[in-house]
């Protein structure tokens, strides 16, 4: 349906971030929730190399409450750039700047791309070092398979649309058919995803024998609910670093009420 694409493919887009989202969500809570998470990584003093070739720029990694955070804040800043770039990209096509494909300057889609290609690959590294970070703990719980999945949908389908595009500018293909085989192939191998989705994320690991009666509507609404993600990010984004600025303002208090007494009994 070529004639509505760009509304397909922004949904799409919007919804890719919002998957992903909700799959650190669920790593998160097998561990049942991101305080008990945080104690266990502390408690364990744990630490790990950065992926070559950032290693050779940077020593070891903390596994704590900071790299937790850095992790998340690096995997849901393209949670909202995504969405914001493919609405971007809708409002620079109406008013005649930007086509598919198109990589001269006064075009709006190289500046996309490279936006884009930048966000997911920072998302796509921050959810590997979450995954070497806590591999241990998530284990009983098959992560591997569930990793693999998420990257395949969406890191190696967006991916594959920039190689598909990019060899339109070596003429080895037109660009509408660059197109018709990106929409061919996902359709192809969405069937596999499917497959690898229902043995990776199992129904039978999270059914819940006494509550089966509860409508598949009322579930569906709290999956669809963004409300959790617009409150996450805040806590993710804003909160925790004004906690931050208040425990130090807080231990800088206690270290002058500290002097202050031990100069008094001094004096005394």
């Amino acid at each position: 349906m070529p004639d509505i694409s760009v509304a397909l493919n922004l949904m799409r887009d919007c919804y890719e971030a919002y998957v992903l989202y909700i799959f650190l969500q669920l790593l998160i809570q097998y561990l049942n929730g991101e305080e008990n998470l945080i104690q266990i990584i502390e408690g364990e003093n744990k630490k790990i190399h950065h992926l070559f070739p950032i290693d050779k720029c940077y020593g070891k990694v903390n596994v704590d409450r900071t790299f937790f955070r850095r992790v998340k804040q690096g995997v849901m800043q393209f949670v909202f750039l995504k969405p914001l770039t493919s609405i971007l990209s809708v409002i620079l096509m109406i008013i005649g700047v930007y086509s598919e494909g198109d990589f001269h300057l006064n075009q709006g889609y190289i500046y996309i791309s490279f936006i884009n290609n930048l966000s997911v690959s920072i998302s796509l590294y921050c959810l590997v070092l979450f995954y070497i970070g806590l591999e241990e703990i998530l284990q009983p719980f098959r992560p591997m398979g569930k990793f693999l999945c998420i990257k395949f949908v969406i890191f190696f389908s967006f991916w594959q649309s920039c190689f598909l595009i990019a060899l339109t500018k070596f003429n080895v293909f037109e660009h509408h058919t660059a197109k018709f085989m990106q929409d061919m192939l996902i359709c192809l191998e969405m069937v596999f995803a499917a497959v690898a989705h229902s043995c990776s994320f199992s129904y039978k690991d999270f059914i819940d024998y006494s509550k089966l009666d509860n409508p598949i509507l009322t579930n569906l609404g709290k999956v669809l609910n963004v409300k959790d993600l617009i409150d996450d990010a805040e806590n993710t984004f804003i909160k925790t670093e004004i906690n931050n600025d208040m425990q130090m303002e807080e231990i800088a208090n206690l270290k002058d009420d500290y002097e202050t007494n031990e100069t008094n009994e001094k004096i005394n």
